[in-house]
């Protein structure tokens, strides 16, 4: 049977690398979008990455303490996953909406002078 410990530190685990996709399939968006877009998508990764980065020292220090020491450290990483989950749905969001409004804007935008609309 697995202590709350191991079963803790696996979830923590798997939630990184699900998030580690959804940061790649965001990137892979951002490649395709427009210079100002990919600009700030740029400075929402950094942040991402430095929460990320924090994330993965809480997921060590829950590796090194004992069962004992481990509940402790549990609330500061759920703080920071906590933390990070808001980072990446705010970031996902921000770059859907701004995809979303960009064509928008292209669609209904007017046709210039001597050109046949789309």
């Amino acid at each position: 049977m697995k202590s709350t410990k191991q079963g803790f530190q696996e979830g923590l685990e798997a939630e990184l690398k699900q998030w580690d996709a959804k940061v790649d399939g965001l990137k892979a968006k951002a490649r395709g979008a427009d210079a100002e877009l990919r600009a700030q998508f740029d400075v929402q990764l950094e942040n991402l990455a430095g929460t990320r980065a924090l994330a993965e020292e809480k997921l060590e220090e829950v590796r090194r303490h004992g069962v004992w020491a481990w509940e402790d450290l549990k609330v500061d990483a759920e703080k920071t996953l906590s933390e990070l989950r808001a980072l990446i749905a705010l970031s996902a969001s921000l770059f859907n909406q701004k995809e979303t409004r960009r064509r928008a804007a292209r669609k209904f935008r007017t046709p210039r002078a001597g050109q046949s609309p789309k």
